[in-house]
């Protein structure tokens, strides 16, 4: 059942994002088991699964945190913060791609849930890049992280 679930991830993704924020409550509660349960399986099967393909993953991912909705913000920053914390796999080559959107949740005056939860991911990120080994791959992170953040503050 895990590995039909990863072979479908995206979908399955795709359509949870749909739901999250749904105004029936038990569609809500529906939603949030659906998005517990898929945690749970690309944590237990990102080491050795041949389904979970975090490069077809992560456009979803990154598509998705355009929306304006908190319930669906939240939800995306749970992601991050769980493949994140997967220890083989890392997030910060993928980052120059959906880190103008976690800047701009740091703006978001509705909402300081959002707020809070994108500077904590930021943060981590921040983290993670001042603890990384310097090389070439390195070097160029930085400039793209550069070039994304300059228009943006």
């Amino acid at each position: 059942m895990r590995d039909v679930s990863l072979i479908k991830f995206n979908d399955i993704f795709e359509e949870l994002i749909e739901v999250v924020a749904d105004v029936d409550d038990d569609v809500k509660k529906a939603a949030q088991t659906i998005n517990r349960t898929l945690k749970d399986i690309v944590c237990e099967s990102a080491s050795n699964s041949k389904y979970f393909d975090l490069d077809k993953f992560v456009p979803l991912l990154c598509k998705s945190l355009k929306a304006m909705n908190d319930t669906i913000r939240a939800t995306l920053i749970g992601w991050i913060n769980l493949l994140d914390s997967i220890s083989n796999i890392s997030l910060l080559p993928y980052l120059p791609l959906f880190l103008e959107e976690l800047f701009l949740m740091l703006g978001d005056g509705d909402n300081k849930e959002t707020r809070l939860a994108a500077d904590s991911c930021l943060m981590e990120f921040l983290k993670e890049i001042k603890e990384q080994e310097r090389d070439e791959e390195s070097e160029e992170l930085d400039v793209k992280i550069i070039n994304i953040l300059v228009p943006v503050c």
